[in-house]
């Protein structure tokens, strides 16, 4: 039987896994451990372009491996990869793959600029929780994806979800400080919303062309939230709950839609906002 060990073309003045090079074109291999250590040599990275001339179902990343480079899994066919703790993920890092369902590190904390964009099969994102930043088109375009939960966020770049068009759910939170522009510009099956931190305030374009978004909830300790004008204009929205002490900030009745429900805390400072649209108290 081949040793497929002998297909990893290593660097060795920088340890870097530089390419998988399966002996037979469009192969397709069930499972492939890519190890740390082997036959008296180190991987400590994965260079770009690594798997793109192989199929595989499921790709661990072995324990000690540091780093993914810039486009590393650009353009693969490696469906179902699981990566261990104390790994760095670069940019690019699966752009355009075709991923189907990723393991992230436990103690990841960020995901940078389009390290998923364009992965038109990814359906499912396991082990997020310690994530805080998300990067400008981290997600765009991943049009499988149904619900994201994030709960230790503190910023969302330009278009981190853009295109998402399967998108349904998502929480944003809990310690969530910056909200970038685009961020759900085309998620048309996304009806509910929510987002919680120290926001004091959302962009223009934060829901620009987020069609399908019906339910939104905010929840801030920021000692006021500045909603700006026509920020919901291209939405679907129909009801918007305020959770927490802080004052609504709306300059014109355009800031929110005319017939939107505001569901509010009993004795919240929103519940002012019942002059102008329907009120509901929680």
């Amino acid at each position: 039987m081949k040793d497929f060990m002998n297909d990893f073309i290593i660097d060795e003045t920088t340890n870097t896994l530089m390419k998988y090079d399966f002996p037979f074109t469009n192969a397709h291999l069930g499972y492939l451990l890519v190890p740390h250590f082997y036959y008296g040599k180190h991987i400590d990275s994965i260079a770009p372009y690594c798997f793109d001339q192989v199929q595989i179902e499921t790709l661990v990343v072995g324990d000690g491996i540091k780093e993914l480079q810039f486009r590393a899994f650009e353009h693969s066919h490696c469906y179902n990869v699981e990566l261990p703790n104390r790994i760095t993920m670069n940019e690019y890092c699966f752009f355009d793959s075709r991923l189907q369902e990723i393991t992230l590190p436990s103690d990841l904390t960020a995901i940078e600029t389009s390290t998923f964009s364009r992965c038109m099969k990814l359906r499912s994102v396991k082990n997020y929780a310690a994530i805080e930043t998300i990067g400008d088109q981290a997600f765009s375009h991943c049009k499988q994806l149904r619900e994201l939960r994030f709960e230790n966020l503190t910023s969302v770049d330009d278009a981190a979800f853009f295109g998402c068009t399967c998108l349904q759910e998502i929480t944003l939170g809990n310690n969530l400080e910056h909200l970038g522009g685009d961020i759900f510009y085309g998620c048309d099956d996304l009806q509910d919303v929510t987002l919680k931190g120290s926001f004091d305030k959302l962009e223009a374009d934060t829901f620009l062309e987020a069609r399908g978004i019906k339910r939104l909830t905010l929840s801030t300790s920021a000692d006021s939230l500045y909603i700006p004008p026509h920020c919901f204009d291209a939405t679907s929205l129909e009801e918007i709950t305020f959770l927490g002490d802080y004052k609504p900030i709306i300059t014109e009745r355009s800031c929110l839609p005319d017939n939107v429900l505001i569901r509010t805390p009993f004795c919240s400072p929103a519940m002012e906002l019942g002059y102008y649209y329907p009120l509901k108290a929680i």
